[in-house]
């Protein structure tokens, strides 16, 4: 039979391999069956980084980064996936997209929660550069004429801006010292979430007719007692330790809580102001700009948007 011809042949051939022995196959320069790990591709899977300063030194981690001698810390390229993650909604939304970015373009930063405000806006503007090249494109709206300036922002001399943060720094509550650090990117994107949440709920209110006075007044409430809230986590989170009038170190969180829960609103507001103070310290985020339409100079903060810092 015509059609059986080709299994037949198959057949044979299986036939064959199996009773003779295996040709040796000649040797080449592929490499193959490497263990894992040992794939020499992978040191070409992306262009150098580079090295920044960042303005903690690595103080306030309580898992420290690994720096250079002088201080510094590599940052790499996006991959193109890094980059997809950015145009994730979800992933925006919850902070998981600079938590995967970070870990991925900075891994010698054990872990990303406890990056510091100023530490976080040089690892992205280092993230920036190292993906893209030191110039990057910004607009903006006058502030005198409200007309768009579009202009290149010069990586390189906002990096130069960085200043080492101090050892500790204290805020007097008496008759404690309080010891403090800047707010964390936890805190940052608990904040941003925050925000997010009291203008969504805010516009909707406005547009829902279904909904009475009283309940819109209610679901306002709810959310300005879940900011306040917040705003207490935040503060808590940047307070390392307390100390007695007698010396005594206080460092238990709940403790802590319990304390600061009780704090009168005048040493609270001295303590938040404090600690945004100092999560200030470190960087300087505007730059000087010439408006050509009313030719004045105005200074304008570089924001660290993700959705728009990486388009």
């Amino acid at each position: 039979n015509p059609e059986a011809e080709p299994i037949v042949k198959t057949a044979q051939q299986a036939i064959q391999n199996i009773s003779s022995p295996a040709p040796q196959i000649p040797k080449s320069n592929h490499v193959t069956n490497q263990p894992v790990g040992s794939n020499p591709l992978m040191q070409y899977f992306r262009n150098k980084g580079i090295y920044v300063i960042l303005p903690s030194k690595g103080k306030f981690y309580k898992e420290p980064p690994n720096l250079s001698e002088l201080g510094e810390i590599l940052i790499n390229p996006m991959t193109a996936k890094d980059e997809l993650v950015f145009k994730s909604p979800d992933y925006l939304l919850n902070g998981e997209a600079l938590k995967k970015v970070i870990k991925s373009c900075v891994p010698d930063i054990k872990n990303v929660d406890e990056i510091s405000t100023q530490d976080f806006n040089v690892i992205m503007l280092g993230i920036r550069s190292a993906t893209y090249g030191n110039e990057m494109p910004y607009e903006v709206n006058c502030t005198t004429c409200n007309q768009k300036i579009e202009f290149s922002v010069d990586i390189n001399r906002m990096l130069d801006t960085v200043t080492e943060l101090d050892d500790e720094y204290i805020v007097k509550v008496e008759p404690l010292k309080i010891y403090i650090k800047p707010f964390d990117l936890k805190a940052q994107i608990k904040s941003s979430l925050a925000q997010f949440e009291q203008e969504a709920i805010t516009n909707n209110l406005s547009t829902d007719i279904t909904l009475t006075d009283v309940q819109k007044n209610e679901e306002l409430s709810n959310i300005i007692n879940k900011i306040a809230g917040l705003s207490y986590e935040m503060v808590l989170g940047s307070i390392i330790k307390v100390e007695m009038p007698d010396g005594t170190i206080i460092d238990n969180i709940e403790q802590i809580k319990e304390w600061m829960f009780h704090l009168d609103k005048k040493n609270y507001d001295l303590l938040n102001a404090e600690i945004s103070r100092v999560s200030d310290l470190g960087f300087t985020n505007t730059i000087p700009v010439n408006c050509e339409t009313c030719n004045k100079e105005i200074t304008i903060p570089v924001l660290f948007d993700p959705t728009l810092f990486f388009a």
